[in-house]
């Protein structure tokens, strides 16, 4: 029991260090360029987690969260351009319409097993996506909406240097790492981790699955929503097939795969993954060519983990930092 304290002390430490360290690197360095890859890596992660809810802590597997990425980034961008809404307030409109939503591909899907779920978010993605190309005149087709520039406006979501946007996805992150881990010590994460071991053994004991499923389907599409708001004000642009293409959606997959079924592993695997695929963009641009290395970049990891690590990079590389702390206290309480 002593070991186990110990442990979860040097973890808690080593997470806040781990924050604190990425809060002070703005102050340490205004390289646009390691600020730009920081920032694309904390957005993944804070993509990642936000799929996880469903994911991994109900063990729902959805491929149709790039739909509600996609709901989250044109609907405070539609209301900002057509009635000058402040996205900061069209964000949480995005969030409520996704949440809805979740809830209503859920309600059907959740009253029976397999893969209907997953089948059913995919296509639902594919005809949010075609939909937002046909109705060209409310959401721009496939030419997709540019949000235009303001200058340095913190009303509406822009600012012309890359600091703010750093702090604004480092306080999303934090945000959700709290809520998340509040939940895993809660009732409705143990009924989540029930669900997901056992579907059948945890409605013996009273729990209401199909409930819980909608919940948790409604947080993660609410998340994700803010995902793809903040996208959409990073870079001021967005169409069909980059918001709610298959790509947006296996991308949290991946991350949460490599990362571990924890959401402290998955913000861990971004930090790892996300650095090398931003560097290699930046070195071969938005080309056919890195799409390839992308997609290879990608196999390789997940059959690397798949061999090394079944359950994530994160978990296997907490297990070795928690021995070689033991193996270190013991040398120190050895005797001379």
């Amino acid at each position: 029991m002593l070991i186990k304290i110990r442990n979860l002390t040097s973890i808690r430490f080593f997470q806040f260090f781990f924050f604190l360290l990425i809060g002070v690197i703005p102050i340490l360095t205004q390289n646009v360029i390691i600020l730009n890859i920081l920032i694309f890596t904390m957005f993944y992660a804070f993509y990642a987690c936000s799929w996880s809810i469903i994911g991994r802590y109900a063990g729902q597997i959805s491929l149709g969260h790039a739909a509600y990425f996609g709901l989250g980034a044109y609907i405070p961008t539609i209301l900002f351009l057509n009635y000058g809404l402040s996205p900061w307030f069209g964000m949480w409109i995005g969030g409520a319409c996704a949440a809805t939503c979740a809830v209503f591909l859920g309600f059907p899907c959740f009253r029976v097993h397999g893969v209907f779920y997953l089948l059913v978010t995919y296509a639902f993605a594919e005809i949010m996506r075609i939909s937002f190309i046909v109705f060209r005149d409310v959401t721009g087709g496939s030419q997709g909406i540019f949000v235009p520039l303001l200058g340095d406006s913190p009303l509406y979501f822009q600012f012309n240097s890359k600091i703010p946007y750093y702090y604004i996805i480092l306080l999303m992150l934090l945000t959700l790492f709290f809520i998340v881990k509040k939940l895993e010590n809660s009732k409705f994460g143990y009924y989540l981790k029930a669900l997901r071991n056992d579907e059948i053994a945890a409605k013996c004991v009273g729990i209401d699955v199909f409930k819980y499923k909608l919940i948790a389907a409604a947080t993660s599409a609410f998340f994700t929503s803010f995902a793809g708001a903040f996208y959409i004000q990073l870079i001021r642009f967005i169409d069909p097939f980059d918001a709610m293409g298959i790509k947006r959606s296996i991308e949290p997959i991946i991350i949460s795969l490599f990362g571990g079924s924890t959401i402290s592993h998955q913000i861990l695997g971004s930090f790892l993954l996300t650095p090398i695929v931003e560097y290699l963009t930046i070195v071969f641009g938005g080309t056919m060519f890195m799409s390839a290395i992308q997609g290879l970049i990608y196999g390789l990891v997940l059959i690397i983990v798949v061999i090394v690590a079944p359950d994530g990079i994160g978990g296997w590389l907490f297990r070795h930092f928690g021995r070689l702390l033991e193996k270190l206290k013991g040398e120190h309480h050895v005797s001379p």
